[in-house]
């Protein structure tokens, strides 16, 4: 019914929105920006304050120490202690930057303000070493690209490139972490086959054993206990299942390391099979009313960039569950900064309407 109501199957309503204009961007937007960027900035502050180990800057002044290093970048993204202050800092990097980004990308191009904002986001996302916010803004960049000069998201040209400078990104930072040895061509090359291993073969591997832990040796499947929110609306002890999992792949490695996985693996963790056919429709039901939803009105510089914001936070789906994805992963975020700046926006378009008035 939703296909026949906004478009056939092949995507004819999104082809119309897609090559459709940016609307004219107002005054509200640039405001809304520079105010939203202000706000990061004092919040990029206050983690530099507030986090007892930066990662990166343990990195810097030394390299090799993998232990060290694995153990600060924990310490640096988990922020045991701070409460929501925790979420807060982890949205920044997967969704405040990115959307502000592309926001200002669509309003005024590659401008001083859009610039700037690419390189406190990179900046920010360093910080814990992690490649995934990297490689995630950097895919931010390229649907961006795709979107405003009206170039096929699926153009070959376009995912080489894109491919080739998000390995490039990612073996940087692997080389930076590993710069005490000696760069040769055949320890670049390890490096090299280390990330692909990490992008193609791990992400097929972690959910294996999440399947192998759970029910048998786990003693059963955790009924929802997994998710901590839902576990407490129902009354059961939260389970750790990511940390469960990567403590039996990698015994006494690190006691609260994660083995974050696909959304089904924690799917059939909480109900078998039965929990990853009900989920993966959920899923599938989720991204169709959320497409059809955005492709559907206006679309303005903000609108276009949440829906890109939006098509990078379903892509957490290969590494983290539907729920967490729904709750705290970005989804509800982003509908609920559309409804604070459509609010803001229609209050303040109100006000200059009655000054304009009087």
């Amino acid at each position: 019914m939703i296909i026949l109501k906004n478009g056939d199957i092949r995507g004819r309503k999104f082809n119309e929105w897609y090559y459709k204009e940016i609307e004219k961007v107002s005054k509200f937007d640039i405001f809304s920006q520079k105010f939203f960027f202000l706000i990061l900035l004092i919040l990029v502050g206050l983690y530099l304050i507030k986090a007892p180990r930066i990662a990166f800057f343990e990195m810097m002044s030394g390299p090799g120490n993998y232990l060290g290093l694995e153990m600060a970048r924990e310490e640096s993204m988990k922020l045991a202690g701070f409460g929501y202050l925790t979420y807060i800092f982890e949205w920044m990097r997967n969704i405040f930057f990115p959307l502000l980004f592309s926001w200002s990308y669509f309003s005024s191009g590659f401008s001083k303000r859009t610039i700037l904002i690419f390189i406190t986001a990179v900046f920010y996302s360093v910080l814990t070493i992690s490649k995934e916010p990297i490689a995630m803004l950097l895919l931010c960049f390229f649907i961006s690209y795709a979107l405003k000069n009206k170039k096929p998201l699926l153009s070959m040209k376009l995912l080489l490139f894109g491919l080739a400078v998000v390995l490039s990104v990612l073996l940087i930072i692997v080389i930076t972490i590993n710069i005490s040895q000696s760069l040769n061509l055949n320890f670049i090359a390890i490096l090299f086959i280390s990330i692909l291993n990490r992008i193609f073969i791990v992400t097929s591997e972690i959910p294996y054993y999440w399947i192998v832990y759970f029910p048998d040796i786990h003693g059963s499947f955790l009924f929802g206990a997994s998710n901590s929110i839902y576990s407490k609306l129902i009354g059961i002890d939260f389970v750790p299942a990511s940390n469960l999992v990567y403590n039996y792949i990698y015994p006494g490695r690190l006691e609260s390391g994660l083995a974050n996985a696909a959304f089904f693996a924690d799917a059939y963790a909480n109900f078998g099979f039965l929990g990853v056919i009900i989920i993966s429709w959920l899923v599938g039901l989720t991204l169709a009313l959320v497409h059809f939803h955005f492709i559907n009105i206006n679309k303005s510089a903000f609108i276009a960039a949440c829906y890109v914001c939006l098509y990078i936070i379903f892509l957490h789906l290969l590494s983290t569950s539907f729920t967490t994805t729904i709750l705290t992963g970005g989804i509800i975020i982003i509908f609920l900064l559309k409804l604070i700046f459509n609010i803001s926006k229609r209050t303040t378009y109100l006000f200059q309407n009655r000054e304009f008035s009087a």
